[in-house]
């Protein structure tokens, strides 16, 4: 091939000579950012992925759920090797602060007795309590997954390794989601794709800004709960809903890449 793209699926520099771009966007690739690579960094004008499910797929099938009764929950369906010990304190300072708030985790692992001993080790060194933790089963079927979100309210990206198709999940099922703005490209996807969808005011700055997103939104469970279609619709509305778009992007990119980039 004329050019090579290190694009979607690596999240980090290759160091491959031959790699010639590293594709992203404005957020995963801020201009004050020192970020390693050896390849040449080309910003795409708009968010640098799109979520909008095949008609075919079980995504595109299933309705947004219906939260279930009870106090406000946040949760993380992200892989266990994400919950870093300062992800795990934050947790605890906003369900300190939140009296009967629950905290829902659901990883690939928990079939493992061992993974999950070791982590309910370090929720309780973290100051957690196991009694407010509710760990869900690892589902067989992508709906049975998504269906799962039912029990979260507000998902709560861990850091400074975050997620991105579970941020994106996350807002399909009806639920927003709080990242904490890093500064490597592991640490900046959720950042990235909460801009795509135009949920900037969801982005925290520091781990104190972080907390205190949660606080505010806690308090208004009720209309979290009745709005869950809110979040569907948003993102369907935005630049991250709009597939056809970053394919223009992608192949004026291509076009621009071949001719030469300065």
């Amino acid at each position: 091939a004329a050019i090579q793209i290190n694009y979607l699926g690596y999240f980090g520099t290759t160091g491959i000579p031959a790699m010639d771009f590293w594709l992203g966007d404005n957020n995963l690739f801020p201009r004050t950012l020192q970020q390693w690579h050896s390849e040449n960094i080309y910003r795409l004008p708009r968010c640098f992925l799109a979520w909008k499910p095949h008609p075919e797929l079980p995504e595109a099938n299933i309705e947004v759920q219906e939260a279930e009764k009870g106090e406000i929950r946040f949760g993380c369906f992200n892989h266990l090797r994400k919950l870093s010990n300062p992800t795990l304190s934050c947790w605890n300072s906003i369900l300190s602060k939140i009296p009967n708030s629950r905290l829902v985790l659901k990883a690939p692992g928990f079939e493992d007795v061992m993974a999950v001993s070791l982590l309910k080790r370090r929720l309780i060194n973290a100051g957690l309590d196991l009694e407010r933790i509710d760990f869900l089963p690892f589902a067989s079927t992508v709906n049975d997954h998504l269906s799962q979100y039912r029990y979260i309210d507000i998902a709560l990206d861990p850091f400074p390794n975050g997620g991105c198709t579970t941020t994106a999940e996350a807002l399909w099922m009806g639920v927003p989601v709080i990242t904490l703005e890093g500064t490597s490209y592991v640490s900046r996807m959720s950042t990235a794709v909460l801009h795509g969808a135009g949920l900037n005011q969801w982005i925290a700055k520091n781990i104190q800004e972080y907390i205190e997103i949660a606080l505010q939104h806690s308090s208004d469970l009720l209309n979290l709960r009745k709005e869950r279609d809110f979040w569907r619709k948003h993102l369907r509305d935005s630049e991250l809903g709009d597939a056809s778009g970053l394919m223009y992007s992608l192949e004026d990119a291509f076009h621009h890449m071949h001719i030469g980039f300065d």
